[in-house]
């Protein structure tokens, strides 16, 4: 087949196609291109989900006469000069192509007006050609009309979703551009329905309560932390508000929208032990670094970026969100109407983090022996979680939860979940400072491993020899385990057995070594802790209260789930039609 160089029409539609995705495409580069302009304020329409109308209209600098036809030429752009500035881009476009793919797939319209200038111009394009020229007047700014999207390519246009998908894609778009900019006002139009319609004042978390709610914004926790190369700033939510997906983690790079997995996991990762698996938290956070470190010539539409170091960026998100939720987040409150108590069924409990299948705690018999070093030597006299109330014990309700009184009325712990986190966090201790006790097995343990998915079979047993574990191979089906941490007993040994085969099986990426460390402790903890059913007395629940205060995070077990509740004075008298 003999190789021709394609038609410019055809071309300009095959390069229209990389960046005009869909409508929500459309009006992402054209509020880019508004807010290059300096605009404070920019207004978006559309009908139809945006196919058959999109406008747009700012306050920005505006487009002169001679300039406009030019405007939707490819590769004409006012953002670059040289290939330098490629490495200390600022803006949000340069690459100069995203008029001219639209004029490309659309009928469009687009009139401007200088502030020097008299009079506005008009152009109106259609297949990438204008059509007319013309004077008009307008107030400063830029106005763009796009007709009837992707009229001339059939094909693209059955792959488009329902108008209402369509719609809500742009919804959540501009919704991330008012947090991004909370200094621009934004407005949204949708079918002659006001969507959106933010003040513009440049406060955050005003705009955050104008998109979300006001009773949501306002249990949100700030993040600031900044070091020599990296800003990071914004609101995160705190452990108590979570949501069922990732569409509420919002996040930029030098205020630029981005989808970056880097950054996703570095926020998950931030959580982890603070929200059961299958919870997401809200997040709108602005990472802030020096241009030349981040790549973002690196996808058509400009929705990835690539850092320089990415171990540096990964670690300084998620030192920062973890810092400031074990720092900042507050005893959650069993009747605050945004208390998310809307755990999966599914959810893990005081299961370890290899396995989703949750414990029954209603099916564990009594105990034939107790697991908590009840050692008041053990107890540390400094707290290191200020956060944390000074608590006094009064009961135990079902065997399972600790009654306890504090400054701040009454407070109901999971006696598990609290005993949990304790040793989770000892356990994490001993095996940084390598002074993890380990207990020899009176006869070794044979794992049949022949039916077992065994990937990484090697470094998986590395791991557990590093954490606590003697286990060897003797062959390709058979390894061999002769000791477990010295806190597992003997009744929770097959237990643990269990959770050994899981660990083998699991898709855990073995080389996140402090995931690997965190998934192999929270296994060990949940054996050596005390259960849902064990009875325990006034000086033992004491005890346990005194562990919790002195964990740096005791406010979650090692899977996500609460270990307090607090009910305060004023809703109790409130409950029994007491005054305040």
């Amino acid at each position: 087949m003999k190789i021709k160089v394609l038609d410019p029409l055809i071309a300009s539609k095959i390069a229209a196609g990389e960046v005009i995705e869909r409508p929500s495409s459309v009006i992402k580069e054209l509020v880019e291109n508004s807010i290059d302009a300096n605009s404070t304020t920019i207004e978006i329409e559309i009908i139809n989900g945006g196919m058959d109308l999109i406008k747009i209209i700012d306050n920005g600098e505006g487009i002169t006469k001679e300039d406009l036809p030019l405007a939707i030429k490819r590769h004409a752009t006012s953002k670059i000069d040289t290939i330098d500035d490629l490495s200390y881009l600022t803006s949000m476009g340069f690459r100069g192509e995203a008029l001219a793919s639209i004029a490309a797939v659309s009928q469009m319209e687009l009139s401007s007006k200088p502030l020097q200038s008299p009079a506005g111009s008009n152009i109106q394009v259609e297949n990438s050609t204008i059509l007319t020229e013309k004077p008009v007047s307008m107030i400063n700014g830029t106005s763009i009309i796009v007709n009837n999207l992707f009229y001339n390519l059939p094909a693209r246009k059955k792959f488009m979703s329902t108008q209402k998908s369509e719609s809500n894609r742009i919804l959540r778009l501009i919704n991330h551009f008012c947090v991004t900019h909370p200094e621009i006002r934004f407005k949204l139009i949708i079918d002659e329905k006001q969507k959106i319609n933010t003040i513009g004042n440049g406060e955050l978390i005003h705009t955050i309560a104008k998109i979300l709610n006001q009773n949501l914004a306002s249990e949100l926790i700030p993040v600031d932390f900044t070091n020599n190369d990296f800003k990071i700033s914004g609101y995160i939510s705190p452990p108590h508000i979570s949501r069922t997906n990732r569409s509420n983690i919002l996040y930029s790079v030098n205020k630029r929208i981005v989808k970056d997995k880097l950054m996703t996991m570095a926020l998950e990762q931030a959580y982890r032990g603070f929200l059961t698996v299958g919870r997401f938290p809200l997040t709108v956070l602005d990472l802030s670094t020096n241009p030349s470190k981040v790549d973002i010539n690196v996808h058509p539409r400009k929705d990835e970026v690539r850092f320089m170091n990415e171990n540096e960026v990964f670690s300084f998100i998620q030192r920062s969100v973890r810092e400031t939720l074990v720092e900042k987040h507050p005893v959650p409150n069993t009747f605050n109407s945004n208390y998310d108590t809307s755990y999966p069924l599914n959810s893990p409990t005081t299961k370890n983090l290899f396995t989703q299948k949750p414990t029954d705690y209603n099916q564990i018999g009594p105990t034939e022996q107790k697991f908590f070093d009840f050692d008041n030597n053990n107890v540390q006299n400094t707290l290191q979680n200020t956060n944390f109330p000074i608590l006094r014990a009064i009961g135990q309700i079902d065997s399972t939860y600790i009654i306890a009184e504090g400054e701040n009325g009454m407070y109901i712990l999971d006696q598990h979940a609290c005993h949990e986190k304790i040793n989770y966090e000892k356990i994490i201790e001993s095996i940084g400072s390598n002074m993890m006790d380990m207990q020899l097995l009176m006869e070794p343990y044979l794992i049949d491993i022949s039916t077992l998915k065994t990937k990484f079979l090697t470094k998986k047993l590395e791991s557990l020899n590093a954490n606590g574990v003697s286990i060897d191979q003797l062959d390709d089906q058979t390894i061999m385990l002769k000791g477990v941490p010295a806190t597992i007993s003997y009744t929770k040994l097959s237990e643990f057995i269990k959770d050994i085969e899981t660990f083998i099986e699991s898709e855990l990426n073995i080389d996140d070594a402090l995931g690997t460390m965190r998934a192999i402790a929270a296994s060990i903890a949940c054996h050596s802790s005390i259960r849902a059913g064990d009875t325990i007395d006034i000086n033992e629940m004491n005890l346990l209260l005194r562990g919790l205060e002195n964990c740096i995070e005791p406010f979650h077990c090692p899977h996500g789930r609460p270990t307090i509740q607090n009910i305060n004075i004023q809703q109790l008298n409130r409950m029994f039609i007491r005054p305040n």
